[in-house]
């Protein structure tokens, strides 16, 4: 276990989560928010292999978002390569039904330490579509500053999108 807060919890996957973690990421509103590679729909098959590629990277840095001992979410990084070697992308997710709960604005400030601490990184970013207000003012609140806009630099469901850049740099 990474942390604890009343009944949230931050650990790695187990292999018990994939029937919680298909339900919860199997919604067309999360997908819409994430990267193509999270699956739409999202299956079982995607949620046990998900399990075990997030388990099997070393070191482990995707982890569950657990409430009352259900897999709810995830949140990982991604470490960059090369010159970028010291600078990382988060990403982050939560079923539909535990939007709004302020469940993020808990988790990402001590994810964020806990990344700092772990990997020697001196920056932490995040991107976030446009459209999403939320995720960017859940970044904003854990101390992470706006950087720009990088205009039209994704397309998601057959639409362009601007794309709104956070990072907490040490």
């Amino acid at each position: 276990m990474i942390f604890a807060i009343d009944n949230l919890v931050i650990r790695p996957y187990r292999s018990s989560d994939a029937d919680s973690l298909s339900h919860h990421a199997n919604d067309r509103d999360v997908w819409l928010n994430l990267r193509d590679r999270f699956p739409y729909p999202y299956t079982k098959k995607d949620a046990r292999e998900w399990v075990e590629l997030a388990n099997r990277l070393q070191p482990v840095t995707n982890f569950a978002i657990v409430v009352d001992e259900k897999c709810v979410g995830g949140i990982g990084l991604a470490i960059n390569q090369d010159v970028h070697r010291k600078s990382a992308e988060l990403g982050y997710w939560l079923g539909k039904e535990y939007w709004g709960q302020g469940l993020m604005t808990k988790i990402l400030p001590p994810m964020t330490d806990y990344f700092l601490a772990h990997h020697d990184l001196v920056r932490i970013y995040a991107m976030v579509f446009d459209w999403n207000p939320a995720s960017a003012k859940v970044l904003e609140k854990a101390g992470y500053e706006f950087e720009g806009r990088l205009k039209k630099s994704a397309l998601k469901d057959g639409k362009f999108c601007d794309q709104l850049i956070y990072a907490k740099i040490i």
